[in-house]
């Protein structure tokens, strides 16, 4: 994770061509949107053909403020004119001024995974992802043999009453893991 290039490192660690180039953005959080988004623009460019795009973010092992110039903290000092609450304050924040409610977002919650699976079943994102072969592990670990996968594991069933079932990420707020 702190491996300079780690896309570089890991494009040859596993013996790939050293002729080609690679590119390593640290944005603590989201490189791999932007990372998406400089392949989009270059293959728009016509700078290359093809682009691989990814993210590695470990956000629990390398804290916010871990490169500030004294450690991890704030970097903002003390008179900083503005408030900067965490994404579960400011979605509270949002809701709160706009009259969002925890059933609006419940509802918003359930018709966003309703849709997604019936776009899966329609085979709507199999352009979006490559199958790979990978182990297949058993209790022990690797068993020797191989599978091919094609889909990512979301969106999970959901219903209205699961949702309401659930605890709120920060206590008296409206925002769940839903």
């Amino acid at each position: 994770e702190q491996a300079s290039n780690v896309t570089r490192t890991a494009w040859l660690s596993k013996g790939l061509p050293y002729e080609v180039a690679a590119t390593t953005i640290d944005c603590q959080c989201g490189s791999a949107q932007q990372a998406n988004n400089f392949i989009n623009n270059l293959i728009a460019a016509d700078a290359i053909d093809v682009g691989i795009a990814c993210g590695v973010e470990a956000m629990s092992r390398v804290q916010l403020g871990a490169n500030a110039m004294n450690g991890p903290g704030s970097s903002r000092p003390e008179d900083f004119p503005w408030d900067m609450p965490d994404q579960f304050g400011a979605a509270q924040r949002i809701a709160e001024n706009r009259g969002i409610t925890r059933d609006d977002i419940e509802w918003l919650g359930f018709e966003s995974q309703r849709k997604a699976a019936r776009a899966v079943e329609e085979g709507r994102f199999e352009r979006e992802i490559a199958p790979i072969e990978v182990p297949v592990m058993g209790e022990d670990g690797p068993t020797g043999e191989t599978q091919v996968i094609s889909r990512d594991q979301g969106p999970r069933e959901t219903t209205r009453e699961g949702l309401a079932k659930l605890k709120p990420v920060v206590e008296g707020h409206i925002h769940t893991a839903g």
